[in-house]
């Protein structure tokens, strides 16, 4: 954690080389237990995007929308790459001294992180599509609800899925319509549609399909056209990218 702190950017209008005070080691000490709740999600991160406090000289100097861009651009980008990151800064105007920020492992998408008190519990959240509003929070587009199209595209990026890390060939394990009991909702149908094909892979004798990249131990279930991690509540990889972070397999014959 020492690693981590020493990467630390501090906004305020502390003086240059001053003594440290009870604060400041309150707040190193508060950041260090988030990071490493953070980390039980994303794993070590090689990429750290910064410690983002606020100086207790002259009160509260707020993180503002362009240290919150660069800080989310840059876990966006290390995810991009394939490399675990995190970002935290201080909430201003509070008492209590609460992070909030954002990180991803190498294999999910991005999640909130959100300070639930003074003893730094942290709540992570999956969070898909961030981007900074105009309050100073990460907004998310986790419900934007699927449209026809949207089910199509999604239809062919299972099959993908399904056709290079299960080996099973799609007509043999999917329907073309819509599973029997599904109305006319899109997000229904598809969701009962990555069932069936779950369901079948299962009976066929893959019961793990698709594998937790991260405890390997049970499958992951779709989620908002993603692969999802009950576990963890995190999103591994969106359907049709699959690979990525599962191994290929050959076709069976």
């Amino acid at each position: 954690m020492a690693a981590m702190l020493a990467v630390a950017m501090t906004f305020g209008r502390g003086e240059p080389g001053a003594a440290q005070t009870a604060l400041d080691e309150r707040q190193q000490h508060v950041a260090t237990i988030v990071t490493g709740e953070i980390e039980k999600l994303t794993g070590p991160a090689g990429r750290n995007c910064g410690i983002y406090t606020l100086s207790g000289v002259d009160g509260p100097s707020p993180v503002g929308r362009r240290e919150l861009r660069e800080a989310l651009r840059c876990v966006l980008a290390a995810q991009r790459r394939g490399q675990a990151a995190w970002a935290i800064w201080q909430v201003p105007h509070v008492d209590a001294i609460l992070f909030d920020g954002v990180g991803a492992s190498a294999v999910s998408a991005v999640h909130t992180v959100a300070g639930r008190g003074s003893n730094a519990d942290v709540e992570l959240a999956p969070c898909l599509d961030p981007r900074v509003g105009r309050d100073l929070t990460i907004e998310c587009a986790n419900r934007r609800p699927p449209t026809p199209r949207d089910v199509e595209k999604a239809r062919r990026a299972l099959r993908r899925d399904l056709e290079r890390t299960s080996g099973f060939v799609w007509a043999d394990v999917a329907p073309e319509a819509p599973p029997a009991g599904t109305s006319g909702d899109p997000s229904e149908a598809l969701t009962a549609t990555v069932t069936a094909a779950q369901r079948h892979v299962h009976a066929a004798g893959e019961p793990q399909w698709p594998r937790c990249p991260h405890h390997f131990d049970h499958p992951l279930t779709y989620r908002d056209g993603w692969w999802f991690c009950e576990r963890d509540a995190a999103f591994i990889a969106a359907v049709g990218r699959l690979s990525t972070v599962i191994p290929r397999v050959k076709r069976r014959r």
